[in-house]
Parts: C-alpha cells; sequence; structure tokens
C-alpha cells in the first residue's frame, strides 16, 4: 500500500489485504494508517448534514484516507481506493476490501445481476 498525501512523498509498505463480501465498506486498521504508513486521514464528520457509516465490525469509523495499492506479484499496476479508519487501533486485519471493490479488482467473481 502506498499513502501519497504528506508532502506528496510517496510511502510505501506492505500488508495484508482481504476482502469481506457481507459489507461493500472498505476498511484499514487506525494503527496501519498512522504508525505503519505514518499518514493523515480526513476525519469524518458525525454531525454533517449527509449520513454516514459511524461502526462497522463492532467498531467505530474514524475517518477516510485515500490510498495506493497494488498486488504483490504486480506491481506495475496500481489502484487507488478509498478506505474507512477503524478507531480500533490493532484489528486482526490491515485492510479489508469490500464486495464491490473486490468483485472490480478481480479479488472475487461478480454476483450473478438480473
Amino acid at each position: 500500500m502506498r499513502a501519497r498525501s504528506v508532502n506528496d512523498v510517496d510511502t510505501t509498505r506492505s500488508a495484508i489485504l482481504s476482502c469481506d463480501i457481507a459489507t461493500d465498506s472498505n476498511v484499514i486498521s487506525h494503527r496501519l494508517v498512522t504508525k505503519v504508513l505514518g499518514e493523515r486521514y480526513h476525519p469524518i464528520e458525525k454531525e454533517g448534514a449527509l449520513p454516514v457509516q459511524t461502526e462497522l465490525y463492532g467498531e467505530q469509523i474514524d475517518g477516510y484516507i485515500d490510498l495506493d495499492w497494488c498486488w504483490e506479484r504486480n506491481t506495475d499496476k496500481w489502484h487507488n481506493t478509498r478506505f474507512l479508519v477503524t478507531t480500533m487501533y490493532n484489528p486482526p486485519y490491515d485492510a479489508v476490501l469490500g464486495r464491490k471493490d473486490a468483485e472490480y479488482y478481480g479479488l472475487i467473481r461478480a454476483k450473478n445481476r438480473r
């Protein structure tokens, strides 16, 4: 995964990217964002006019970050995805792609849509 937000300097680190077909949300651990990548994320306005998802996996969502990432075996093709940042410091995952993006990036087969 690579972040691009701090003074336009790329920070690339390895992480385990898994998928969860039960949600469309992409999630990333607070620790991976702040400690491993050393990045700041955008806080979510919980009192804003638009409804915002504030909980996933029983964890509070604190903000979001847009990250570039690639498959370990194909470092020539980078993807950009928005991830929700959880408040849990060290959950049992690094980053999770939801169903929609997992289908789009070929991690799982698309559902038959009628």
